[in-house]
């Protein structure tokens, strides 16, 4: 999410590798709010680099050749089929292809550091373009204790860990973001804090109902008129 004279910018699309896309549009303010596709990557003891590949298109809305992108505008049966051919070779759910079960999968220290690194990273690239970066917990479903009727809507199945270990490894997403924001100086907004556990806001794990969207807006704007106004107050005479 970007600031740029009250223009604000969901940097966030669906289908799309939106990492370049921020400096773009020359923003004052850069907010980053993730977290629950890094915990996705906490068992894994590899470095990131060697576990991820390259962005690809979803195979169910790419056409493969002109054969094929002819038969699937001409041909519902061919669409039906072709869509039950990929369903069954790569097991997409919701979040894209599920990944095979790891048995006694553990968070790895690891994989900690490197969440810690991107969010320095991603401080120090904000600065670089003249930016004002902003660090943001990320609201969510899975909170420490018995599961609530609402936690069957939660993806453990992407992330190789219980509710416990998941609620523990968001714990230490905001742990990290906390340490970071205070020893690079910069603003933090306490989603996890505020929004979290709330079923009316939550319609998953972290991906809010139409209520949850406009609280989330909510606390952004009234944490960036501050930061806009702090600002202001420290360049007078």
């Amino acid at each position: 999410m970007l600031c740029r004279l009250c223009r604000a910018v969901g940097m966030g699309r669906p289908r799309a590798a939106s990492f370049p896309r921020p400096w773009q549009h020359s923003p004052d303010y850069v907010v980053l709010y993730n977290a629950w596709n890094d915990v996705k990557y906490f068992h894994e003891r590899e470095p990131l680099l060697r576990v991820i590949s390259a962005w690809r298109p979803d195979p169910r809305l790419t056409e493969y050749n002109a054969l094929d992108e002819s038969l699937c505008g001409t041909s519902q049966l061919y669409v039906r089929l072709r869509n039950r051919c990929i369903n069954w070779r790569y097991h997409p759910g919701s979040e894209g292809q599920i990944p095979p079960r790891i048995p006694g999968a553990t968070i790895q220290q690891a994989a900690l550091r490197q969440y810690r690194l991107n969010l320095e990273l991603f401080v120090d690239c904000a600065r670089n373009i003249g930016a004002v970066p902003v660090l943001m917990t990320q609201m969510r479903l899975p909170v420490p204790g018995p599961p609530s009727p609402a936690a069957q809507e939660i993806r453990y199945e992407y992330t190789q860990f219980d509710h416990e270990l998941l609620c523990e490894a968001f714990a230490h997403t905001d742990r990290i973001i906390k340490e970071v924001a205070q020893r690079k100086d910069v603003a933090m907004i306490d989603a996890s804090a505020q929004l979290s556990s709330r079923p009316e806001l939550l319609r998953n794990h972290v991906h809010t109902t139409a209520l949850g969207a406009e609280k989330l807006a909510e606390l952004v704007a009234h944490e960036i008129r501050r930061l806009i106004e702090a600002r202001r107050f420290d360049k007078r005479p």
